[in-house]
């Protein structure tokens, strides 16, 4: 929360002010987050992480599935 007559601050994401959030955090360049959006963005990494995860975990298991040719040859 902000000190009486000091100047408002306001997240640099979703525009709330020190007021409406619980806690803002100020970043380099005078960015500012609240404690909502950094929930979010933390929901958004975890999600693009599971995503890349099952990625590679797909791209590993193509490699794996036998080739046409190979299923010919051992017959």
């Amino acid at each position: 929360m902000a000190v009486m007559g000091a100047a408002r601050t306001y997240c640099s994401f979703c525009g709330k002010s020190d007021l409406e959030a619980d806690v803002m955090i100020v970043g380099p360049v005078l960015a500012f987050i609240c404690d909502e959006c950094v929930v979010l963005a933390v929901e958004i990494i975890a999600a693009k992480r599971a995503e890349r995860k099952l990625k590679r975990d797909v791209v590993r298991c193509a490699a794996c599935v036998p080739q046409p040719i190979q299923f010919v040859a051992s017959a």
